[in-house]
């Protein structure tokens, strides 16, 4: 990945974690609750990502085409709280 790849996908991630902070806290404001609750499981998930992302970062050997087992760890559960997240969603809507 060249430095401007790496740059936009790092811009696209924040912007990312920004809007699931807003939404969030007006999932919090408006319900339903058990939504809300499972909006900040995905938040802690995504702490929980970037923080063992740092660790790896940190030591130099981040390589974002191959993910370090610890961080892919953190991104599939991630992944599978945002997937609990939006069938709640759309349990929500119906």
């Amino acid at each position: 990945m060249s430095a401007e790849e790496i740059l936009a996908l790092e811009t696209t991630y924040y912007t990312a974690r920004n809007d699931l902070r807003q939404v969030a806290g007006l999932i919090d404001l408006f319900g339903p609750d058990d939504l809300a609750e499972q909006a900040f499981v995905v938040r802690e998930a995504d702490r929980q990502f970037r923080r063992a992302q740092w660790i790896v970062e940190e030591s130099g050997v981040l390589d974002r085409s191959d993910l370090p087992p610890s961080v892919r760890e953190s991104a599939t559960k991630m992944e599978a709280e945002i997937r609990k997240f939006t069938a709640m969603a759309r349990k929500s809507m119906r």
